[in-house]
């Protein structure tokens, strides 16, 4: 097997947490990347990455306040689905779909069921937020006078190591004042190791853990399973003890497997007694993901203001912070200043730490009521430190000689190691709060004004996935808000609640997200690249990919490459590991650790670049299939799933459609930020099949030829790509054997290099009538390349007329037939072939002289002959051939064929051939003359068509005539409820044939009237099948006297009865994904199947959809209006397939057939056959809009014990809505709402006293969103 481009594109070396990027790019095929591409690329890598799963832990929020609402903000940069589970518990509890990009899903919990509020025990609370795409979550939780959130890491970035930062206890008599932190273990058997430390205080100041007493300084451990998480929370030993003692901040929590930590506050005052109180929460990161390094900015509120005589906007009295330790010996440096001059406030150098857990506040005189000239930190600040800290924000409460909306939060400031690119957030949509900001700080140069200015202007911020707008646009302050001394740039942006905003940049930023309302506050940061600071990694992940056509899908890992079948794919399976060689450490790069990968690798496609659709194709035409984990080990899946760092491992990709090329960009990024690209490049066989003049083929089309006989066509394989290709095997794959290669399938495989074209050669020789379809297939390495073979299997058919001579005297010689015209007969062609007369013979031998019947050629030499023969078309007649004559020499009737020889069907072809002539006459006798009557031959009449005429009866005699009757009892006709006299079939009649009966018929030479009478007949064949003898005739008998016997004389009528007959066959295309062709060609055939009479196609159309642009017929649907398709022949559209929507998912297109395959009365009729053309879209996105406004919620009470149930559902727009009640084994009990609703918020209340206890599930349906809730019973 071949390897096509086994391509190892672009090394990069990135760090996220360093100051420049540096890159190498290379390509060995430049066909497919260009260097415009390759320049582009950068603006992807600086983008932060995200997490795909969540764990989410609800706070315990203050238990006495009312209006209790959490909420779970999941935002995503691309269109997805997010999932809402708690896997120890309900399981899944709701879905979303986020249906554009950036946009905003929310989750809304009203009941307090999974706040964790246990002492020390393991519940099963934790809530597993994840998604197929990258997310990023916040949490939030409100009640009446409480509020706070926090931004929730993904697993992947979490550690075994936290320190706890929170604030002092603030119990009162009433137990709703506590401290602590939260554990989640994301694996089972995690045991973890905590040091239980609080600053100034002992084992014996009386703080202890609720639940197993621990007290300050005690080291414990825990256990805990999968998604269980633990409550550590403070308790006082006796009453007597002061409130607002217990405070565990510098507590080490440490574990054996990745935990996440959750430090909160039920609710406090800052400093403690003042009025306002506040809820706190924060996820802490990981000691590995600290850093040295710290901006932040004042919070603020537009409605503050001051009340005491020292206290003034915007300074006010600053904000409260705690800077953090995990190593012994730490050292601080703090400063301040004020914003609107860049003056110094205060500088505070070498601030010890230590030792690890210690922490610094500012400011350190925390009392109530506030010393005059005590502040906290004003303005913006600079925190340096010697080794990693955490440094947390806070907000004074309002009675802190403040006025308005200001209440305590608690919020981390992120470390300039963790600047990102880009940001994703929501700000909180309780309705309480009333004000909004959103703080940015963004890198600049101070050394370079120009590039100051252009880094800058890259900050850009989005408004519920509106526009882009500068943040210098919006701010003018933006570009001279400087922190004195450093590069970094701030604005403070006021927000909407309850809106998604989203952030991109081409420098590094960061930023925390904050609000106020009436008695409430929140904050969370807005994001964080998070990487790796406390271990050195600067070098890349390895990688190399092999690729080729697998038929088995784990055939790749044995290096086993097949053919593709049926089932086969190309895919590409790129082997990665965290770099292992590294070179002799020396003073630049020093000791490396192997960090390991915790973000699914991912597609990058270039930023800004305006790619043609056909570029943009082939980044879309490759996909993720499979992931696979060696170290450590775990079973492969299908979504990326990886909760700890990978070290090795294989990801499967696999190319959609190999008919066209692809191209992916594959970024690997390691917990440090150092990434490698690996190019997958796909490049297409491309054979065209063409004609000798170079043009284009779909079909190779022998026509309608002879049966029996040999034919050959010639067709160019040509490769139209500009690399080589492999023909590995040329073969007919109906195995027809009326079908062979003749030329080009030998000499095995073929090499054709670009713009070499191979002739291959079809022999064809038919067997059998019809069209026999096949196909030349084409393997390359990869593809399969077919061409449909057409022929018909047609046949010459011959019909020949007969010549009726009637009624001749005895010894006279006649050359003119019944009607009186010269005697001929023709040749008929009702094949789909040529049909070619070379001979003819007499039935039995007439005699040149006494006949009695005669084929005189004229002219002479006329005759058909082999060097000579007479040719007639298909579907055609001949020219009259004569002349023939009649020379009775007795009395009575006399018949004889005359066969003609040709290449016409056989009996075994043809049931209907008739190869003869039959030549009939009837000798009467010399005595007195007698009445005459003529005959008629209507020839081809459609059948249930009405074609009369008029027979002449004349008297040729010198006596009057007396008709008697008119009949024909030797062939059994009858008198119809009409009169007329039919015949057995129905075809033939005398119409009202009682008239004539005692009508007289004078001589010719008489000079009474009439000397002949019109009789009317009548040709309606009943079927395309003659059912009647070839000599239909009735008779006409005379009274008596006249002398003439009875049936004798007699009227020879004949005619065919022809039907155009339809047979027409559509096509159904397998799945295709949309906006994509069906690599399957299908067909549409119209065939004539009458074996009587050509089919006339008036016209070829569609109905009129929408659908019908998703088929592409060859040559053009109207190609054929007009057309007439002989017996047995039939017309071929070639039908291409390529769902434009996919929905619906059924494609269908109607093609109508207007013809004239329809029986009389109308000589012409037109009928409208129809044919469906059936194919089915996969579905790929359904861009529906923001459905952050539809939820359901505040089901109340639950559980449910009696009286009315009631919850309240939101919908974003009018829109039908179903919300269905099921019980635990899926059957619907309730319908609870069915029908169109206004959007809105709408409330239900509904009594389900006549229900069973037991678990319900409530399912909330509206297009494609769906949420589900369940509902406990208990009775």
């Amino acid at each position: 097997m071949k390897q096509l481009n086994l391509l190892f594109l672009l090394l990069i070396w990135l760090s996220l947490s360093g100051i420049a990027y540096s890159g190498i790019y290379k390509s060995e095929s430049p066909g497919l990347i260009t260097d415009e591409m390759c320049a582009k690329l950068q603006s992807n890598l600086l983008k932060t990455r995200l997490g795909n799963e969540y764990m989410v832990v609800v706070t315990p929020n203050d238990l006495t306040a009312s209006s209790y609402l959490a909420e779970i903000y999941i935002a995503a940069k691309k269109p997805c689905k997010v999932y809402v589970e708690q896997p120890s518990g309900d399981g899944l509890i709701a879905t979303y779909d986020i249906l554009k990009p950036y946009g905003i899903a929310v989750h809304r919990i009203s009941t307090r069921r999974y706040e964790i509020r246990g002492k020390e025990e393991e519940p099963e609370l934790p809530l597993r937020v994840y998604s197929d795409k990258e997310i990023m979550v916040y949490f939030a939780t409100h009640a009446s006078a409480t509020a706070e959130g926090y931004m929730a890491l993904p697993v992947n970035a979490l550690g075994k190591h936290y320190v706890h930062c929170s604030f002092n206890s603030s119990k009162f008599d009433y137990d709703y004042g506590h401290t602590g932190f939260i554990i989640g273990a994301i694996s089972d058997n995690t045991n973890v190791t905590v040091k239980l430390r609080g600053r100034n205080l002992g084992p014996n100041s009386g703080c202890v853990t609720d639940g197993a007493g621990h007290k300050i300084g005690d080291n414990f451990k825990l256990r805990l399973d999968e998604w269980q998480a633990i409550n550590v929370w403070d308790e006082i030993e006796n009453a007597n003890i002061a409130k607002g003692i217990c405070d565990f901040t510098g507590t080490e929590i440490i574990s054996d497997k990745p935990i996440a930590i959750y430090s909160y506050h039920e609710k406090t005052s800052i400093p403690l007694g003042a009025v306002g109180s506040d809820h706190l929460a924060e996820q802490l990161l990981p000691v590995n993901l600290w850093g040295k390094e710290f901006i932040s900015v004042q919070l603020k509120s537009r409605s503050l203001t001051g009340r005491a005589a020292d206290v003034e906007p915007p300074l006010f009295v600053g904000d409260y912070f705690r800077v953090v330790a995990s190593e012994p010996d730490t050292r601080l440096d703090v400063t301040w200043w004020d914003p609107r001059t860049g003056a110094e406030i205060k500088s505070l150098k070498n601030q010890l730490l230590n030792p690890d857990g210690d922490w610094w506040d500012y400011n350190p005189t925390l009392v109530y009521p506030r010393p005059a000239g005590i502040f906290g930190i004003q303005g913006v600040a600079l925190f340096r430190a010697n080794k990693p800290i955490q440094v947390m924000q806070y907000c004074y409460s309002t009675g802190f000689d403040m006025y308005g909306s200001f209440d305590p939060l608690m919020v981390l400031v992120p470390p300039l190691e963790q600047y990102g690119y880009e940001t994703v957030f929501q700000t909180s949509s309780y309705v309480d709060m009333q004000e909004h900001n959103f703080t940015i700080l963004a890198k600049g140069d101070t050394n370079d004004i120009v590039k100051n200015k252009e880094l800058l202007s890259t900050v850009t911020i989005s408004e519920n996935g509106g526009k882009y707008e500068r943040v210098r646009d919006k701010d003018k302050t933006f570009l001279t808000n400087r922190i004195p001394t450093t590069e970094y740039f701030y604005s403070t942006l006021p927000c909407k609640g309850s809106s998604s905003y989203a952030v991109k940049t081409q420098t590094k930023v960061a930023g925390y997200i904050y609000g106020f309302g009436n008695l409430i506050s929140y904050a969370w940061p807005a994001a964080m690249a998070l990487v790796e600071t406390s271990e050195k990694d600067t070098l890349s992940p390895e990688v190399h990919h092999v690729s080729g056509c697998y038929q088995d899908a784990n055939n790749y890992l044995e290096g086993l490459p097949d053919r593709i079948g049926q089932r086969g794919c190309y895919k590409f399976v790129s082997f990665y590991a965290d770099t292992t060689n590294y070179p002799v450490p020396d003073e630049t790069v020093g000791p490396q650790v192997d960090l390991g990968l915790s973000y699914s690798p991912r597609f990058l496609i270039p930023d800004e670049l305006y790619l043609s659709d056909e570029e943009q194709a082939k980044f879309d035409n490759i996909e993720i299939s499979r992931y696979f984990y060696f170290k450590p080990h775990q079973a492969p899946t299908t979504d990326w799933l990886c909760r700890e760092p990978i070290h090795q491992g294989a990801i499967e990709f696999t190319v959609f459609d190999m008919y066209n090329d692809a191209l992916g960009i594959v970024e690997y990024r390691d917990r440090g930020g150092n990434i490698t690209l690996d190019t997958l490049e796909y490049i297409a066989d491309k054979l065209e099949w063409r004609d000798s003049s170079s043009v284009k083929l779909d079909v190779l089309d022998f026509g309608s030829k002879t049966i029996d006989s040999t034919y050959t066509l010639s067709v160019r394989l040509h490769n139209a790509s500009q690399k080589e290709v492999t023909i590995s095997e040329i073969f007919l794959s109906g195995a027809n054997p009326v079908y062979s290669l003749t030329k080009g399938a030998s000499g095995l495989p073929l090499i054709l290099g670009p713009d070499q074209s191979e002739e291959i050669e079809v022999t064809y020789i038919p067997t059998t009538t019809g069209t026999v379809v096949d196909s030349i297939v084409v393997y390359t390495d990869c593809l399969k390349f077919p061409i449909f073979v057409f022929g018909g299997c047609g046949t010459a058919k011959i019909e020949v007329t007969d010549i009726d001579f009637g009624q001749v005297v005895v010894g006279t010689k006649t050359f003119f037939d019944v009607n009186n015209s010269q005697a001929f007969l023709q040749i008929t062609n009702k094949g789909s072939e040529e049909l070619v007369i070379t001979g003819y013979h007499w039935e039995y031998p007439q005699d040149a002289t006494t006949g009695p019947f005669f084929y005189e050629p004229y002219p002479v030499g006329s005759e058909p002959a082999p060097s000579s023969p007479i040719k007639v078309a298909s579907g055609r007649t001949s020219g009259a051939i004569r002349r023939f004559a009649f020379l009775p020499d007795k009395t009575g009737p006399f018949e004889v064929k005359l066969y003609f020889e040709s290449n016409a069907a056989d009996l075994d072809l043809d049931p209907r051939r008739k190869d003869y002539a039959i030549l009939r006459g009837y000798g009467i006798p010399q005595p007195q003359p007698a009445p005459k009557v003529t005959s008629h031959d209507w020839g081809e009449c459609r059948v249930k068509t009405l074609n009369d005429w008029d027979i002449e009866l004349t008297n040729d005699g010198n006596n009057k005539l007396t008709i008697k009757e008119i009949a024909n009892v030797l062939d059994n006709w009858k008198v119809d409820a009409n009169g007329d006299l039919v015949s057995p079939d129905g075809s033939y009649c005398v119409l009202n044939v009682a008239q004539y009966k005692g009508k007289a018929i004078y001589p010719s030479n008489s000079s009474e009237e009439p000397k002949f009478i019109r009789i009317r007949v009548r040709f309606s064949p009943q079927t395309d099948t003659p059912l009647s003898p070839p000599n239909v005739k009735f008779y006409i008998n005379f009274e008596k006297e006249s002398g003439v016997p009875d049936n004798t004389i007699y009227s020879s009528l004949s005619g065919k009865g022809i039907l155009p007959k339809i047979s027409v066959t559509g096509y159904k295309f397998p799945a295709t994904e949309e906006g994509k062709e069906c690599a399957e060609l299908g067909s549409l055939v119209i065939r004539n199947t009458s074996e009587s009479s050509k089919l006339h196609i008036k016209s070829v159309r569609f109905l009129g959809g929408q659908q019908e642009t998703d088929f592409t017929l060859t040559p053009a649907l109207n190609t054929h209006d007009g057309t007439d398709i002989a017996i047995n022949d039939s017309i071929v559209y070639e039908v291409k397939f390529k769902p434009l929507n996919a929905t619906p998912a059924a494609r269908i297109a109607r093609v109508l057939i207007d013809n004239d395959a329809a029986e009389g009365p109308e000589e012409f009729p037109t009928i409208t056959t129809d044919v469906l053309l059936k194919g089915e879209a996969k579905d790929v996105h359904s861009i529906l809009g923001d459905i952050s406004s539809f939820y359901i919620d505040n089901i109340s009470p639950n559980p449910y014990s009696g009286g009315d149930l009631r919850l309240s559902y939101s919908l974003g727009f009018d829109v039908d809505v179903t919300i269905k009640l099921y019980d635990a084994s899926g059957k619907l009990v309730k319908t609870l709402v069915d029908g169109k609703k206004e959007g809105g918020v709408h409330n239900l209340s509904i009594n389900l006293d006549d229900l069973a206890s037991g678990t319900y599930t409530i399912i909330m349906k509206s297009g494609l969103y769906e949420e589900t809730q369940r509902l406990v019973i208990v009775k």
